[in-house]
């Protein structure tokens, strides 16, 4: 709560904010829990706020259409407003109200201290036609207790500690579990690293020293310390996993992943899984050592090179792109003859963006690679060279049409 409480008074000392620190102040609004947000609105620092923001619903709302009108977008409802409506929270709704994401691109911030600029917004605050690529992580750990930590708001060091198990970022980023020397845990506490739409790959170290990435859109649950007779960790969207060899009692010890209904075995392996909700399938890719698919009474052993694509059943395949599977992690886009609706839920998630079709997608299917640092629009143009398909950009809105 400390880390928290002193961003905050920070931002709110300022008198202009950056996207990134809108999305991370628009993130805690939607994730805290009633209570927890309640103690950090009650610091001082925000407090000569309050008294200058109405302390009425209606009256926060009404402001909100205010500033929608002025700056030319169709108004709608914020993270801020749908919390206050659910919980009462006409203080908090109230002071918040001058962060608003318009369309989720360009951002408004009205200086606590004057008013008046409340009924002036400038044009230049408008949403460009262009979505820039994740600039951040917005990467979050929910603990055991419930409490969360946002790993790019808070500086390298110890972040928590659970039993006797320590959870640290790294000088590069990078997020770690050290195991430490106490008595062995007798209960199993799970932990759960969430990887919103519109942010960077997070790269995660677990108790056991496997290494997992976690694509935009993804999340991994999985134990702060592993006392079982096996590792079981869960997923939903995509992560890459580089699994560590672990002995218990000369055995060695099985790591289960579990996703859509599926469990891949494997004892010591590099693989990816793809199983987004939005996919007609889950797919697993091999690229080292062996894992094993289950799904109700069917099982399939893989070897590296092949493509487990699951269903209603579970189907093998060993003619895969390699190079295509693991691009998001090396940062690009890589299509081997996707399909338009394919590319579209791939730029939705990365980009966090709405994909909206004017009638039926074109048969088209496209091959070819770009960066995923590009701005959408750049990678509309290597769509469009194909002469069979056009977009159009609408704020957070791609219009694809025939």
């Amino acid at each position: 709560m400390e880390n928290i409480n002193t961003r905050l008074q920070e931002l709110f000392n300022k008198n202009q904010w950056t996207p990134e620190e809108c999305e991370w102040f628009l993130e805690l609004l939607r994730l805290k829990s009633p209570a927890e947000l309640q103690q950090y609105f009650q610091e001082d620092y925000l407090s000569n706020l309050f008294k200058e923001q109405p302390t009425d619903l209606q009256h926060a709302q009404k402001l909100l259409q205010q500033i929608h009108q002025k700056a030319g977008i169709q108004p709608r409802e914020t993270p801020v407003v749908q919390m206050a409506a659910r919980k009462k929270w006409w203080r908090i709704a109230a002071a918040a109200i001058g962060i608003i994401s318009i369309v989720g691109i360009g951002y408004l911030f009205i200086p606590k201290n004057n008013k008046q600029e409340a009924q002036s917004i400038s044009r230049k605050h408008l949403p460009a036609t262009d979505v820039s690529a994740p600039k951040n992580s917005r990467a979050m750990i929910t603990l055991a207790n419930g409490d969360k930590v946002f790993l790019d708001s808070i500086n390298k060091g110890q972040l928590a500690l659970e039993d006797d198990v320590k959870l640290m970022k790294l000088a590069t980023g990078e997020v770690i579990y050290q195991a430490g020397n106490g008595e062995a845990l007798k209960e199993t506490r799970y932990n759960t690293l969430s990887n919103p739409k519109g942010s960077k790959v997070a790269t995660i170290v677990l108790s056991d020293g496997t290494r997992a990435w976690l694509n935009a859109g993804s999340s991994l649950t999985y134990p702060v310390s592993f006392i079982d007779n096996d590792r079981k960790v869960s997923v939903s969207g995509e992560v890459y996993f580089e699994v560590t060899s672990l002995l218990a009692e000369g055995k060695k010890r099985p790591f289960l992943v579990q996703t859509n209904h599926t469990t891949i075995e494997v004892l010591g392996t590099h693989f990816n899984v793809n199983s987004y909700e939005d996919e007609p399938e889950a797919k697993i890719t091999l690229l080292e050592g062996s894992v094993r698919i289950r799904k109700n009474n069917e099982s399939k052993l893989l070897k590296p090179g092949e493509q487990a694509q699951v269903s209603s059943i579970i189907r093998v395949v060993d003619d895969i792109d390699e190079e295509e599977v693991m691009a998001w992690k090396e940062g690009f886009f890589q299509f081997a003859g996707a399909d338009v609706e394919e590319v579209m839920r791939q730029l939705s998630r990365w980009y966090d963006v709405e994909i909206v079709y004017e009638g039926k997608p074109a048969e088209q299917h496209f091959r070819g690679g770009i960066s995923r640092d590009v701005e959408v629009s750049k990678v509309f143009e290597m769509l469009e060279s194909t002469g069979a398909i056009r977009f159009r950009i609408e704020g957070k809105r791609i219009i694809v049409m025939p």
